[in-house]
């Protein structure tokens, strides 16, 4: 039988902190879940980091590849995906124990396409604050991405029906997935608790690859704002 979520993570020399965030999965309270670790290419000791918990738990399915990048290989993982519900984990974060618990009831049986939710920022010591609930998500979605992108989990279907990640967008590909989301009318929960947790550190994407960032947030902006006012 199929799994019900598949977990996706891609991993490029994450060895420092992967060990926690692959165990903050396998000890889920919620257990029909398969882990999909792509290998991006890793020069560091990722790989045997991975291989070490594939030998541990049948759930994880490892696979390696030459560095193709984050949009991608989650656009791979998601065509390896067996289940009818997409989580993504960042190979530097954590998901707190319940967080699958918590979030699959909305979009398995309470009729929403995402759930996602707040974070907790590890070196700040503090969550992230809650989204301004007066405004329309449409309008947030106008100066950045208020939702994280590690916390979403997801309608299969609706995803493979938007074509997954646009590979045109080596970063920001959640901002820009999430444009696409709410454009097509899919709906999403946010959840106010903290089930996840969020490293930033110097080799983090939003650090390491700030300005390439911040140049396709302005291109995705751009594009919003034309699709929003066209109406």
């Amino acid at each position: 039988m199929n799994p019900l979520v598949s977990v996706v993570m891609s991993v490029y020399n994450g060895a420092p902190y992967l060990a926690e965030a692959i165990e903050s999965i396998l000890h889920q309270t919620f257990q029909d879940f398969e882990f999909i670790i792509i290998n991006d290419g890793s020069i560091d000791a990722s790989r045997e980091i991975i291989q070490r918990y594939t030998n541990q738990d049948a759930r994880i399915v490892p696979t390696s590849q030459d560095n193709i990048g984050l949009t991608r290989s989650l656009n791979k993982g998601i065509q390896l995906a067996r289940g009818e519900y997409i989580a993504r984990q960042d190979a530097d974060d954590l998901s707190v124990p319940t967080r699958l618990e918590l979030q699959l009831p909305w979009v398995a049986d309470r009729g929403y396409d995402l759930c996602c939710s707040r974070t907790w920022l590890i070196e700040a010591q503090r969550p992230t604050p809650r989204l301004s609930f007066w405004l329309p998500k449409r309008l947030l979605m106008l100066k950045q991405n208020p939702f994280i992108h590690g916390t979403y989990l997801m309608r299969k279907d609706l995803l493979q029906e938007l074509g997954g990640y646009d590979e045109n967008f080596r970063y920001a590909q959640d901002y820009e997935l999430m444009t696409r989301w709410l454009g097509a009318g899919y709906s999403v929960k946010y959840l106010r608790d903290c089930l996840y947790q969020t490293r930033r550190t110097q080799s983090s994407i939003s650090q390491s690859k700030r300005e390439e960032q911040v140049e396709f947030g302005k291109q995705i902006r751009r594009r919003w704002r034309e699709e929003l006012f066209s109406k």
